[in-house]
């Protein structure tokens, strides 16, 4: 382990850094519930500026802000951005107090957005805050704290309208593995009409919950040809369904809500081909069957290549850690949106996925530690040696 990160990140500071972050509440207000990111960005803000970041807000919707700080020299050069977003998912169902910020006796620190993604956003500001003490920079280090990502992902979206770079790190939790793709997610409605009828006339009616169950059947045997190195094939699942209106009416429409996950080389045009032609395909059956499709949103997949300069660094760092390892994702990232925009970007954070969004969410504070020392290490090899 290189002594002079351990000399330069300190873990009781990412601690106290990742205490304060858990303990201020910043869940996604998208449906009227949530407070927002401002307590968390206010914090960020006040971190950066004493840390000598040029600091500067981006009102993304709303009031609500990314926090972009940055430190070093000419555009012209390197520029390495660190990515994490603030917002969290509600606190419905915890089973403890949800911004304690408590350390168990195995050392993991519990509370909302602790492992999605405050850890990984506290071991990019500890890093952040020990390299702004260096030597002078050859490049830009810019640390940015995005709002909004665990509904539309409109904070990253904005970020990358005026801040480019020539690599990035989205700070999810990967466990401290190399992610270098991940899936995408698009998200359709099936809205199938039928025709309302007495419930003790069914010939007379077209029940639209059971013509809707056809599609459903029909989407489950999709057999799926292409397939992934490093994300498998893709999947589909339907999320939600509503339809009929009583106990004593033939329901005369009913829609299915469907999330298909996709894989790099994928578009939202080749899902909505799919699920056309199973409409089409079950039509040929049943004349009566009456449905329409509606996309309503694609969050594109995310692949970057093993040989990019970024990749290569990241791995180089995290081998004076541990062996590295290369994985693909399940779930979707900002990572997408900045690798769109042209700006290599790799997924890796301390913490485990499985307690992201959980009832008893957590994340190992040696972990965060040790993610802080590779980012550390990363930005030095990226913007001073």
């Amino acid at each position: 382990m290189n002594p002079k990160a351990l000399d330069n990140v300190k873990l009781g500071r990412v601690t106290e850094i990742l205490r304060m972050l858990v303990s201020a509440p910043s869940i996604n207000p998208f449906d009227g519930s949530g407070e927002g990111e401002r307590s968390v960005a206010d914090k960020i803000e006040k971190l950066l500026r004493e840390a000598g970041f040029d600091v500067r807000e981006q009102e993304v919707i709303n009031g609500r802000y990314n926090v972009i700080g940055i430190l070093g020299g000419s555009k012209k050069c390197r520029r390495l951005l660190f990515n994490g977003h603030m917002d969290t998912v509600d606190v419905k169902g915890m089973t403890e107090n949800p911004f304690s910020a408590a350390v168990d006796e195995q050392g993991f620190l519990h509370g909302r957005g602790s492992a999605d993604m405050k850890g990984g956003l506290a071991a990019m500001l500890a890093a952040a805050e020990s390299l702004a003490g260096e030597s002078e920079l050859n490049g830009e280090l810019i640390v940015a704290a995005v709002v909004d990502e665990e509904y539309l992902g409109r904070g990253t979206q904005e970020l990358v309208k005026q801040i480019s770079a020539t690599g990035g790190i989205v700070g999810e939790p990967t466990a401290l593995k190399v992610g270098i793709a991940h899936k995408g997610a698009a998200r359709y409605t099936v809205s199938v009409r039928g025709k309302a009828a007495h419930g003790s006339s069914p010939e007379n009616g077209i029940d639209a919950i059971a013509e809707a169950c056809k599609f459903v059947n029909e989407m489950y045997r999709i057999r799926f040809k292409s397939e992934h190195p490093l994300l498998g094939k893709p999947v589909i699942h339907t999320s939600m369904i509503n339809g009929g209106s009583e106990w004593s009416t033939i329901p005369g429409s009913c829609t299915v809500w469907v999330e298909r996950r996709t894989i790099p080389g994928e578009t939202d045009a080749d899902v909505i081909n799919e699920a056309s032609e199973i409409v089409k395909s079950i039509k040929h059956n049943d004349e009566r069957f009456n449905a329409e499709i509606k996309l309503w949103k694609h969050f594109p997949p995310m692949e970057v290549s093993r040989e990019d300069e970024i990749v290569k660094m990241l791995v180089n760092s995290l081998d004076e850690f541990a062996e590295p390892e290369i994985v693909g994702l399940p779930y979707w990232t900002d990572a997408a949106t900045m690798n769109a925009a042209g700006i290599p970007t790799v997924v890796f954070g301390p913490g485990n996925i499985s307690f992201a969004h959980s009832d008893f969410e957590k994340v190992s504070i040696n972990e965060v530690h040790t993610a802080s020392l590779i980012y550390y290490n990363l930005a030095k090899k990226y913007l001073i040696e």
